[in-house]
């Protein structure tokens, strides 16, 4: 089945009348003498119905279909609601609310960027998990990464099952398929829901790691106003490049905002 919005101006009616009526002239032309056939009634009928196609919502046509559907949104809303809710939540990062923003006036734009936070997340999920010689990092479709990381027990069938929920939609609006605001509004919202628990996958595998132990102010204050080696990889494609920094405490977090967006990496922090 086919879905698509038809909006009509005035001016789009006028061509499509005189298109219309065109047609007919020249199919009775053709004949040489114009008689009533069910092509003639047929574009008879264009010309009687086109005022009311701007009620039309839907045009459907065997199996294709170009809306995303409410019923879609929201038995992927319901698959989320599902996931048994074993996670803490993260708080939404200025990144997630710039895209839920972006929702409310372009939802394929929106929906282009969570494909591509999702995708974000997935990639790092399979660096962190996956051996480099099985990875095939840059042959991995988001479905399979999907796939492998389920095989794997990194995330639960129900998430594997969403996630590829989501990027099949967030795919059919990116090459045209056409999404209310409302329903590209639900399925960010369920979307934002899954960012946070990949994101919570990823933090966990770093806390496994993570010894603590309690110090003192004044060992607070030494690491609070020290400075810090900071040395760091880029790999440019003509030769690969160590960078070594010199950095205060706010130095470091006004460098490392955003990091993950480049190609650069730390290596080693190391105080002075």
């Amino acid at each position: 089945m086919i879905a698509m919005r038809i909006t009509m101006k005035n001016n789009k009616y006028i061509i499509l009348y005189i298109t219309i009526i065109s047609l007919i002239i020249l199919h009775g032309l053709f004949d040489k003498y114009i008689k009533i056939d069910s092509t003639t009634i047929l574009l008879l009928l264009l010309i009687i119905l086109l005022p009311y196609f701007h009620l039309v919502k839907k045009i459907k046509y065997g199996d294709f279909e170009a809306e995303i559907s409410s019923e879609e949104v929201k038995d992927i809303a319901e698959k989320v609601e599902n996931i048994p809710p074993d996670k803490e939540d993260l708080k939404e990062n200025e990144n997630i609310l710039d895209i839920k923003k972006l929702g409310e006036s372009d939802p394929q734009l929106a929906l282009a960027k969570i494909r591509i936070e999702i995708e974000k997340h997935l990639r790092i999920l399979l660096n962190i998990y996956i051996p480099k010689n099985l990875r095939h990092e840059h042959k991995l479709s988001l479905s399979k990464a999907v796939e492998s990381l389920r095989k794997r027990e990194i995330i639960e069938p129900e998430m594997a099952e969403v996630l590829r929920d989501v990027i099949n939609v967030a795919n059919r609006a990116i090459h045209g398929e056409s999404i209310s605001i409302n329903n590209s509004t639900k399925l960010i919202d369920t979307s934002v829901r899954l960012l946070i628990w990949l994101e919570q996958i990823i933090v966990n595998h770093a806390l496994r790691s993570a010894k603590t132990e309690l110090i003192e102010k004044e060992e607070l204050d030494k690491y609070l106003n020290a400075k810090y080696k900071v040395t760091t990889i880029t790999p440019y494609v003509d030769g690969i490049q160590k960078n070594i920094y010199t950095m205060n405490k706010a130095e470091i977090d006004a460098f490392t905002e955003g990091y993950n967006q480049y190609a650069e990496f730390i290596v080693e922090v190391k105080k002075i």
